[in-house]
């Protein structure tokens, strides 16, 4: 053998050598569940996954199933982990109406082994998961969402690009951009970049079959099929919370939101914030399902096309969530509407001195409910924006006051639940014209049963003329009031009161000059 010829069979020997230590180096570590999910009805499962595979999990069936089979999520953990680390999950979900998948991917807890893992290979274990959970007969099939954690959230962020019919996704915090993660493993582990970084970087791509950018969340999430929730914890030292951030930025649409809470990447300190932002988020996204699901039958021709004018309806609805969380967001710490509340309803201190109890709905940033709970009464809020609710709760906390916040929307199926009917002395509507005519009257009706025998409404808002102003308020004409709108949809109530006026008002950056005003207070009959 020449000279050449044997160093060129070193280098190859030498090249094997590193190879195997890459792959040793990168292997998941297999943690063995040693619990299950006490206090809840489950079944341990094995679901047929990939190449032949066996996947490891616990099925718990939904609590109720309302009108027939329950929506359901696949639940995927990170790097590492297993179907237990995300039950802290189990309980809450389960509460909200969800029969739930907790399962292993491959080569982790479980979960049969494979030559290696992968976040490609973390998604196609996630769409064997959701086709078995479709396949279920207590489950409604167009009703399936998933949940991802880490490189699981990676891997949900994959699927939702590529697989249509999945209801939501639900992002915790994911990385942006698989080479920039395994940069960061690089400091960690003190390997230089040149050379070895770098070639260690192309082995992982030629081994898993995939370009770092094709599988990246910051791209995939342009192509999302689904509405999308990206959740992370503010003091993420393994993910960033920027990752989130830059994610959110490459959306193409606005059915993707973005909730920042305080935790590390396992650990949420704010467990019950972030849970009550995800069921807000999976609620109005499986009821907007529940609402295409039942459109009128395809078999006539005006009937189907009611339905898709229905669904666009819905649609509109659902986006409000994105819409409203992008405008907090963007105001950063300053508040889009202010601090101080609305004058209409300030200038009635004295006569919410009749009520002990008030509600605020479409509450925004807090300004209302916090000063109304400033006078004395028991305030709720409730609010479709998370973003909002967190903004609202620190106002709270500077003011002194407590508010029961709630990430609630008012216009979903099946809302107001039974306990809160009759339930307020007041119920406080401040620009809440977010919707058109379409759901005007179910908005309206909400807010009656709401209402105690005997108690008020009280609506500030826009009228027609506030388009020649555009000093704030929706552009479209059909959802301002007009005084003929607020008579006809209070007309079985006592109007005590309703005013148009102009004045010049200063309300944040949101609300700000000459506008055209309606005012109503209006009496429940005992």
């Amino acid at each position: 053998m020449s000279l050449v010829a044997l160093g060129a069979v070193l280098v190859v020997v030498a090249m094997l050598g590193v190879n195997r230590l890459i792959r040793r180096g990168l292997a998941a570590p297999r943690i063995v569940e040693t619990g299950v999910p006490d206090g809840l009805p489950w079944i341990e499962v094995s679901v047929p996954g990939p190449r032949g595979k066996r996947l490891f999990g616990w099925f718990i069936p939904a609590a109720t199933a309302q009108g027939g089979a329950a929506p359901a999520l696949a639940i995927l953990h990170g790097w590492g982990g297993n179907a237990e680390v995300m039950l802290p999950l189990a309980r809450p979900l389960h509460e909200a109406g969800y029969a739930l998948l907790f399962f292993d991917a491959r080569s982790h807890g479980r979960s049969d082994g494979d030559s290696f893992a992968s976040l490609p290979r973390f998604a196609e274990d996630l769409e064997h998961a959701v086709l078995w959970l479709k396949a279920r007969p207590e489950v409604d099939p167009q009703r399936v969402g998933v949940v991802g954690h880490s490189v699981g959230a990676g891997a949900a962020l994959l699927v939702a690009s590529r697989s249509p019919g999945l209801a939501a996704v639900v992002s915790l915090a994911a990385f942006a951009h698989p080479a920039e993660m395994m940069r960061r493993w690089l400091a960690w582990k003190g390997i230089p970049y040149r050379p070895l970084g770098a070639y260690i970087l192309f082995y992982v791509q030629w081994v898993i079959g995939h370009r770092f950018d094709d599988i990246a969340p910051c791209n995939t999430i342009r192509q999302a099929r689904c509405p999308v929730l990206l959740a992370h914890g503010t003091e993420d030292a393994t993910v960033p919370p920027g990752d989130a951030e830059r994610i959110y930025a490459n959306r193409q649409d606005e059915r993707v939101s973005l909730f920042l809470m305080p935790g590390s990447h396992d650990d949420y300190g704010e467990l019950t914030q972030a849970m009550a932002a995800m069921t807000g988020f999976l609620n109005a996204a499986t009821a907007a399902v529940s609402l295409l699901k039942n459109a009128p039958a395809r078999g006539a021709r005006s009937a189907a096309r009611k339905g898709v004018i229905d669904n666009k309806k819905e649609n509109s609805r659902m986006n409000q969530e994105s819409t409203w969380s992008n405008r907090y967001r963007d105001a950063g710490e300053a508040y889009l509407f202010g601090t101080e509340p609305n004058r209409f309803l300030a200038h009635r201190v004295e006569l919410l001195q009749s009520g002990r109890t008030a509600l605020s709905v479409a509450d925004g940033e807090g300004r209302n409910s916090v000063w109304l709970a400033e006078q004395g009464l028991e305030v709720t809020a409730i609010e479709i924006s998370a973003v909002a609710i967190e903004k609202a709760r620190r106002l709270a906390l500077g003011r002194k006051v407590d508010v029961t916040f709630q990430l609630v929307d008012m216009l979903a199926p099946g809302w107001p639940p039974a306990e809160l009917h009759n339930a307020f002395d007041w119920v406080v509507g401040i620009f809440i014209q977010f919707v058109g005519p379409e759901w005007r009257d179910r908005q309206f009706e909400v807010m009656k049963q709401l209402t105690r025998p005997g108690g008020r409404i009280l609506l500030q808002g826009y009228t027609v003329k506030q388009l020649e102003y555009r000093t704030g308020g929706p552009s479209a004409a059909e959802n301002l009031y007009t005084d003929d709108i607020l008579r006809d949809a209070f007309a079985d109530w006592e109007i005590e009161e309703l005013v148009e006026y102009e004045e010049d008002i200063t309300e944040g950056t949101g609300h700000k000059g000459r506008s055209a005003l309606i005012g109503l207070v209006a009496r429940k009959p005992d």
